[in-house]
């Protein structure tokens, strides 16, 4: 499991900035999902479901008033955990 944390940032801007890097690493999006639907501005969850040599894996991205907190969860591949690393020091 791969966790970090960002703040300073909107939510949509990062979510925007995720799923460029992603998909310019060759990632494919799967799936794009919002787990709350709250009225509250307050927390958003999005899980994103990401495939590469056909190894599915969900980042969840969850915003609340601590900033944005990012969890991969799945990932086994060695190689694929550093890309993911890579990518999410790049968005710091």
């Amino acid at each position: 499991m791969i966790t970090k944390n960002f703040s300073g940032e909107s939510f949509d801007d990062f979510l925007s900035k995720l799923t460029d890097s992603l998909q310019k690493g060759d990632f494919s999006l799967v799936e794009v999902r919002d787990v709350i639907h709250s009225p509250l501005p307050l927390p958003k969850i999005v899980v994103l479901t990401v495939q590469k040599n056909r190894t599915p894996f969900r980042i969840s991205v969850v915003y609340d008033k601590n900033g944005i907190t990012v969890t991969v969860v799945g990932l086994r591949d060695e190689n694929l955990k550093s890309e993911i690393t890579g990518i999410l020091d790049s968005l710091q």
